[in-house]
């Protein structure tokens, strides 16, 4: 792993004037318990801060999807991380991809110029239904998307599953 960075890593790159910085919530604390549970950070500091992303922009952004979370790590190759707990089948593709981009769109409006979410994943809410032998699955890829399965390991684990 890369120098660990400092506290407050998704916090200071949220430009200053964005609404979202209220909502920067310590560690893993702006997931919800039940996906929380599906992500593992070693140490348990490399997780810096986090938001819930999906939940803060709801009242904003009308119907349009959202991706769930972004985090800071204390890696500085992936200091901002996206999460989305959802469930994993062929039909669900379009809409992850549509939640990424909507996610994509509106951080880069509210990140620091030259910042950005580095890595993208997608955690099955419950079993993955979806084989890596087929076009969605290769959609994923070319979106940036990582379908990791039922669990996400983070830190000296290694990013992923």
């Amino acid at each position: 792993m890369p120098p660990v960075g400092p506290k407050n890593v998704l916090k200071k790159a949220l430009a200053k004037g964005s609404p979202l910085r209220d909502h920067v919530e310590a560690g893993l604390q702006a997931l919800q318990r039940r996906d929380r549970n599906r992500v593992t950070a070693t140490p348990s500091t490399y997780v810096a801060d986090s938001l819930a992303l999906d939940e803060v922009t709801a009242d904003s952004r009308g119907p349009e999807r959202c991706w769930d979370y972004v985090l800071g790590t204390r890696d500085a190759r992936r200091a901002l991380l996206g999460v989305e707990v959802h469930p994993a089948t062929p039909g669900e593709v379009a809409a992850i991809i549509e939640k990424k981009r909507w996610a994509d769109a509106e951080l880069s409006r509210q990140l620091v110029p030259g910042r950005r979410v580095k890595q993208w994943y997608w955690v099955a809410s419950g079993s993955t239904r979806l084989s890596k032998n087929t076009a969605e699955y290769r959609r994923l890829g070319l979106e940036g998307i990582e379908l990791v399965g039922e669990h996400l390991r983070l830190g000296d684990t290694g990013d992923r599953r």
